[in-house]
């Protein structure tokens, strides 16, 4: 029962990195991460294709308290496949004459008679441990070589036949993967679902995937008690914010109830001063209301105004020989006097420039006048002493 709940989704998460830490050809070390959550039964990419070239990098950029998986691969990393003999121990199928107690070794069952075997030297990937550890990380299982790849065989169509992960070419026949290193690396395209991903983080992808697979195979042990107190950690946060969240919830509930009959009585004490004065406070309220309707009304603020766009509409259209130098959008009705209200006619604007050419202004004026918005432009004056010195016109454009 109690494992049940450790390896249930709300005790352990839903996040998790898929990490792929690869000792290039070149001699560099690549690290190639993917983050995947699970929503409602579905696993999809919250970051997908990360790709750094040192843990520093990649510390620096990931969520420690977000958990993580992690495949690793180099020339230092021997895998075969082999015929299964019973009572022979895993390293003996790789090295025969070497300690067990100095590799960490790793297999994957294809069928009652076959399965891949691989190791690693602990000297090796004992401080690939340590150094995550140290910045924060939680490692809760770690693959060899290529060992991830039977996380994915068959969860999608590109993945049943022959695909590639990096350098390595995974043919499928009958469920059954034959796994082949390839000198140089491949960069394919695989479909997820709406989701893509390359060939360059199909390793890393199968790594992350491990974390939402109840039962896998892990043999390498030092990771058993790592992720035994990963489990632990998370139930004790997950219990302690329950019980946080209950005490808050009586509290709450006390808090609300206290305030609702305190309202009230503040409120039964205080409804006979409010009433005293509500019937006169509401018709000084709709006086108030009717007289500022009826001066935004007069003034013209009420209806709909798109002043900017038909000002920029004019601007836009305005020839290369007509300089435009007023735009009096919504004009007075009538000079301004002391004392007097101030009326804006806001089915007017007034235009006024200077042209070159009557034959370009009279143009002009037909391309006002087709616009949706403009009811009609009449020319209020127009002054050219001379046919080779500049004109003066005054428009008015009457808006519908």
């Amino acid at each position: 029962m109690l494992e049940k709940i450790l390896n249930s989704d709300f005790i352990k998460g839903n996040k998790v990195y898929g990490l792929h830490i690869n000792h290039e050809s070149d001699g560099t070390t690549i690290f190639r991460a993917v983050l995947l959550y699970k929503e409602k039964d579905k696993i999809e990419f919250e970051e997908k294709e990360l790709k750094f070239e040192s843990l520093e990098a990649f510390t620096e950029k990931c969520d420690k308290n977000i958990p993580l998986v992690l495949t690793f691969d180099s020339k230092q990393v021997l895998s075969k496949k082999a015929t299964i003999v019973e009572e022979k121990r895993d390293i003996e199928y790789l090295l025969p004459n070497a300690s067990e107690d100095d590799f960490y070794t790793q297999e994957w069952i294809l069928n009652d008679t076959e399965k891949y075997i691989a190791a690693v030297r602990k000297d090796i990937l004992n401080p690939i441990f340590q150094s995550l550890k140290d910045q924060g990380f939680m490692i809760l299982n770690v693959y060899l070589g290529a060992f991830a790849i039977k996380n994915i065989i068959g969860i999608s169509d590109d993945f049943k036949n022959q695909f590639y992960a990096y350098n390595y070419q995974i043919n499928v026949l009958d469920n059954i993967a034959e796994v082949k290193k390839i000198k140089e690396p491949q960069y394919e395209s695989y479909s997820l679902g709406e989701e893509f991903i390359t060939s360059e983080f199909i390793i890393a992808f199968a790594s992350g995937i491990d974390f939402f697979i109840e039962e896998t195979n892990q043999s390498i042990n030092i990771l058993a008690a790592e992720k035994e107190n990963f489990l632990y950690k998370q139930l004790f946060i997950k219990s302690g914010w329950a019980i946080l969240i209950i005490m808050f919830l009586v509290l709450l509930i006390n808090y609300m109830f206290y305030m609702r009959y305190d309202s009230k009585r503040n409120e039964l004490n205080s409804m006979y001063t409010q009433n005293i004065g509500l019937i006169s406070r509401l018709d000084t309220l709709r006086k108030e209301i009717t007289f500022k309707e009826s001066f935004l009304g007069d003034k013209g603020f009420l209806s709909k105004s798109i002043t900017s766009y038909y000002a920029d509409r004019i601007a836009a259209s305005v020839p290369k020989s007509i300089v435009l130098t007023d735009l009096n959008v919504y004009p007075l009705e009538k000079q301004m006097k002391a004392n007097e209200a101030i009326y804006f006619n806001i089915r007017e604007l007034n235009l006024k420039g200077t042209y070159l050419r009557s034959t370009v202004l009279n143009q002009w004026i037909v391309e006002l006048e087709s616009y949706d918005w403009t009811d009609n432009v009449e020319i209020k004056s127009l002054l050219q002493e001379k046919i080779t010195d500049p004109g003066e016109f005054e428009l008015m454009l009457s808006i519908k």
